[in-house]
C-alpha cells in the first residue's frame, strides 16, 4: 500500500528535525555552533555543541565523489 502524501510530509519533517537535533540526547533546541577551542576540540573547526548534554559534533562537509570516465 503506497504512502499518502500526508504521511510522506510528516516523515520528511521528522527526518529534518532529527538531522537538526543533538545526536546524543535528541534535543532540537539548545544547540550552538562554536569554535573547537571553546569545546576541547580542534581550533579552526566549527562544532555543534548541545547545551543540554554537552555533546560536541564537528561540522564538516563530505568530499566530492569522483566520477569514473
Amino acid at each position: 500500500m503506497p504512502m499518502s502524501e500526508e504521511n510522506r510530509e510528516a516523515l520528511a519533517e521528522r527526518n529534518r528535525q532529527r538531522a537538526r537535533g543533538c545526536k546524543k540526547c535528541g534535543a532540537i533546541f539548545g544547540l550552538e555552533v562554536v569554535d573547537g577551542s571553546k569545546c576541547d576540540g580542534l581550533p579552526g573547526i566549527n562544532y555543534r555543541l548541545c547545551l543540554n548534554c554537552g555533546h560536541a559534533q564537528p561540522l564538516t562537509k563530505r568530499a566530492r565523489k569522483e566520477r569514473l570516465r
